[in-house]
């Protein structure tokens, strides 16, 4: 469907797309007109079942006056209350109701047996052509339920395989229960058909309007879309290259006028285009030239002939536009060619430089071995000499050592001498007091004996009553003699020995000074040791210095060694380079190389003459 319709042309569209779109529009308008008529129907049926109802409700009052029935504020019924429902003889009532209204009509009796509710009477016809009486309404009927609960019914019931819109009013006795219903009721059908005769007349008017909106929707889209034709058809010329032809339309303000001034200006713009490609064809022949020139003369560039140029040749159909670059390339073949030339007089004189390089670096290498060797034996000589020097401090230091333990020594012994002097000082200040001690002991000798010389006179002028005491007299004074003789013994052995202590003091103070003189020797002598040991380290340092910086200059030397093997590794890679440089470069034919070549063959034939005369 959509194929076809994008296969149509826009007016088939248009006048298509509006049928549709009217038909929808119609559909709508007879759908909104059919629900509202249905609903109106619907209020029409349920205000009609009212007023079935009461018809119903009036008639059976004024046939029984037990019938107490009661009405809303629309004059709806809202109950029916009756003690009794009678039997009918005939069904005239019931018909008279039903000729009233118009509608079916029906009074339910409560059977407790059935436990169901029976029509009694109704005008109600079974297809068989026979009443409905005494057919039950049916416990499984929605309105069984609603109306044993006491509630009105309303709505859409199936009875005898028909749809009715029905009231089924229940009726109650004094005592409260249902004891029946009154029905009415009117057939779906009649509505239906109602509906129905209205949507086919709505649809036959509507189907009408739209042939006839359709036929002038036709007219018109052709006419609107007239001018749209014709701008096609120009579009359609402009498409194969008419470009001059004029496009109609354009003075219209409306949007065929837009579409026409936009055809316009794209056939302006088709000219420009035009134009532009011609000049562009014209420009890429040029360019084809100019490249095809260019492309020649990069070939033979490629081939390392570098006395190619763009040559005047090409005179004055060469392309004024490439001009430029053609004399560029002149130019840049004119200096690669010189800039070559330059190159191999470099590389020549690179592989000169080399040689001569290469010659002294030779010569600096063995210097630097020889020196090398040199510096090697020194460095052993030092390396003795500091180990020398090492057992030398070593030894000062020993001595230094042993310098200052004898100074210790010495002091040590200048302070025993001191205390033997005052040891010495005061023995023999002992040695007065100990004979002044004797003295005093002679004296108190010399008293006992005079007192037992005493005693003995006395004990002899006593007799015998003093003889005892004449014998410790004589004892005493035997003591007395010892003491005496003792004390003469002890006092000439102090007297000797405090000649001989004066003597040893003499002789120790004797030896004070000479030992104070050794020290003064001793220590001006670990002076001059320590001096010696002091100068000694110097030297050393000294040494270990000189041996750091002999070890450093062969570190030095063994480098120098070493970058002069590289230097001369790296002159030869030179020369080799410049001489693989001159190999490449030959491959290049410039002027230069050409007039060189040429000179160098006319010498080779004169070298070549000159020594064929020599050898004759």
């Amino acid at each position: 469907m959509r194929n076809f319709i994008s296969n149509m042309s826009l007016r088939g569209q248009l006048i298509i797309s509006s049928v549709i779109l009217i038909a929808a529009l119609f559909a709508m308008v007879i759908g909104v007109l059919q629900y509202s008529q249905k609903q109106t129907l619907l209020e029409k049926a349920q205000l009609e079942q009212n007023t079935g109802l009461r018809i119903l409700t009036s008639t059976f009052m004024d046939q029984f006056d037990d019938i107490a029935v009661s009405y809303g504020a629309d004059g709806a019924v809202t109950s029916v209350n009756w003690d009794a429902i009678p039997a009918f003889d005939d069904h005239r009532l019931i018909d008279r109701v039903g000729a009233i209204s118009g509608e079916t009509a029906t009074v339910f009796v409560w059977d407790q047996g059935a436990g169901d509710f029976i029509r009694r009477t109704t005008n109600i016809i079974k297809p068989n052509g026979e009443r409905a009486v005494g057919t039950p309404l049916g416990t499984t009927n929605p309105v069984f339920d609603v109306v044993r609960n006491k509630q009105t019914f309303r709505g859409e019931a199936v009875i005898l395989g028909k749809p009715y819109l029905t009231i089924y009013e229940p009726v109650i006795d004094s005592r409260g229960d249902v004891i029946g219903i009154f029905y009415v009721g009117v057939e779906r059908t009649r509505i239906d058909a109602a509906l129905a005769s209205s949507f086919w007349l709505g649809s036959g008017t509507a189907a009408a309007i739209i042939l006839v909106g359709a036929a002038s929707l036709a007219v018109l889209i052709s006419w609107l879309l007239h001018p749209l034709s014709i701008l096609a058809d120009r579009i359609s010329q402009v498409a194969q290259g008419h470009l001059h032809e004029t496009i109609p339309f354009i003075a219209r303000k409306d949007q065929i006028g837009a579409i026409a001034k936009e055809i316009s200006g794209f056939q302006d713009e088709l000219k420009r285009a035009e134009a532009v490609k011609q000049a562009s064809e014209t420009a890429q022949a040029e360019q084809a030239f100019a490249v095809s020139a260019l492309r020649d003369a990069l070939e033979k560039l490629a081939k390392q002939d570098l006395m190619v140029r763009v040559s005047a040749r090409y005179g004055e159909s060469f392309p004024q536009d490439y001009a430029a670059l053609r004399d560029d390339f002149n130019q840049f073949v004119t200096h690669l060619s010189q800039t070559i030339s330059d190159i191999g007089s470099i590389a020549d004189e690179v592989e000169r430089i080399g040689q001569s390089i290469g010659a002294e670096s030779a010569e600096l290498a063995t210097r630097v071995e020889s020196q090398a060797k040199t510096l090697a034996g020194s460095a052993t000589s030092l390396n003795r000499l500091t180990e020398e020097t090492t057992q030398i401090v070593q030894k000062a230091d020993q001595a230094d050592a042993a310098a200052t333990r004898s100074q210790s020594l010495s002091s040590d012994s200048r302070t025993a001498l001191e205390a033997a002097m005052q040891s010495i000082g005061r023995i023999e200040a002992s040695s007065g007091e100990i004979t002044k001690i004797i003295g005093v002991i002679e004296d108190i000798a010399f008293q006992t004996n005079l007192l037992a010389l005493n005693a003995g006179v006395e004990a002899a002028r006593a007799g015998d009553a003093g003889r005892g005491f004449a014998v410790v007299a004589s004892e005493v004074r035997g003591l007395a003699k010892n003491a005496t003789d003792s004390a003469k013994e002890i006092k000439a052995l102090i007297s000797t020995s405090a000649a001989e202590i004066q003597s040893g003091n003499k002789l120790v103070q004797n030896t004070g000074l000479k030992l104070g003189e050794v020290l003064e020797h001793v220590e001006s002598l670990g002076g001059l040791v320590s001096d010696i040991a002091q100068s000694v380290r110097r030297q050393a340092s000294d040494l270990d210095e000189i041996n750091g910086s002999v070890r450093t200059l062969d570190n030095m030397t063994q480098k120098n060694a070493s970058m002069v093997e590289q230097t001369g590794t790296a002159v030869r890679f030179l020369r080799d380079e410049s001489l693989r440089l001159s190999d490449s470069l030959k491959g290049f034919r410039t002027p230069q190389r050409a007039a060189r070549e040429q000179n160098k063959g006319n010498f080779s034939i004169i070298d070549n003459t000159s020594h064929k005369a020599t050898g004759t």
